[in-house]
């Protein structure tokens, strides 16, 4: 019932989230049990500390309703598409 009131890009989002927390939560579990990790392991979960809460911005922003661009793949969302609006009024002017 849960999956049918989610779109399949919300679905994605969510996916990331629980994948990287479990990954990241695995490893503190087997850091608690005593395991030392080394010095790669550490740098290689910075995507991981990247990625968590971006995917959970991603789903709630998704859930908000907001869909990402869709009136071409080079549209910018958010406080530049004015700007962007701007440059693009700019350079049809000049062409």
């Amino acid at each position: 019932m849960i999956a049918a009131l989610l779109s399949t890009r919300q679905r994605a989002a969510l996916a990331v989230l629980g994948v990287a927390v479990a990954t990241i939560g695995g490893a503190w579990i087997i850091e608690a049990m005593g395991f030392a990790p080394c010095e790669l392991c550490l740098k290689q979960r910075i995507p991981y500390y990247a990625g968590i809460p971006l995917a959970a911005f991603a789903a709630i922003a998704l859930q908000r309703g907001g869909e990402g661009p869709r009136a071409s793949p080079w549209r910018c969302s958010g406080f530049c598409s004015r700007r962007e609006r701007r440059w693009r009024s700019i350079i049809r002017a000049s062409s």
